[in-house]
């Protein structure tokens, strides 16, 4: 899904199109929970060991797969995205959940801002956003003292073949309208980047159109 958008303008295209989704979120959230997907994803962290740990949530939204973990046995965690209300909102929904005091939620670009040390990084769906994956993941790898977790469309086999037509109508009506595009970057092109900053993949399982991904820092033995 190749695109001449330049990342600022990608960044606030991102940031008004979640402004507007922020109260959906939060919504669907204390209705639902999390989507199958991210369960998945949460599911690696509590097998992994997450009690105990820091978290960075990048791209968090409305602040849902941090409560989880916290939830889970998380110490900390720290959320950012690029949507203010989306930071308004989880702010919000962690004081009236009793997270308040170990739920940090912050603006920012996750690939341009400098990131807080955490055991472990998470990207739910966050890396189809980016046009440029490799400064993204590789400012999320930066900041990862473990672990890195995140979910990414299913471009591989059957449903890939039949979700890519279904992306290009998707950015061609978002394109006529000025809004965020879907990127279904090369799962090759990810896990290259990912090892070339230290890190193995773990876990890998499918949830419908999504995938869902541990990764952990290789440890060069002494």
């Amino acid at each position: 899904m190749g695109t001449n958008i330049k990342s600022e303008d990608a960044s606030k295209r991102i940031a008004e199109d979640f402004d507007e989704k922020a109260c959906e979120f939060c919504d669907r959230y204390k209705e639902s929970g999390l989507s199958a997907s991210s369960k998945i994803l949460l599911g690696f962290l509590t097998d992994d060991g997450i009690r105990g740990k820091s978290l960075l949530d990048l791209g968090c939204g409305a602040g849902a797969f941090t409560l989880e973990a916290l939830k889970a046995g998380a110490t900390n965690t720290v959320g950012m995205d690029l949507s203010a209300v989306m930071i308004k909102t989880a702010s919000d929904l962690a004081g009236s959940s009793g997270f308040g005091a170990v739920a940090m939620f912050q603006v920012g670009n996750a690939a341009e801002t400098d990131l807080p040390a955490c055991d472990i990084v998470v990207l739910d769906k966050v890396i189809c956003c980016y046009p440029d994956f490799s400064k993204l993941l590789g400012n999320a790898g930066g900041a990862s003292r473990e672990s890195l977790a995140f979910v990414i469309p299913r471009n591989a086999g059957l449903v890939g073949l039949f979700l890519r037509p279904g992306a290009w109508l998707m950015n061609l009506f978002e394109k006529r309208r000025k809004g965020s595009l879907f990127y279904m970057h090369s799962l090759d092109r990810i896990d290259a980047v990912l090892k070339s900053h230290g890190f193995e993949q773990s876990r890998r399982k499918a949830s419908r159109i999504w995938l869902a991904f541990l990764y952990h820092r290789a440890h060069t033995p002494t």
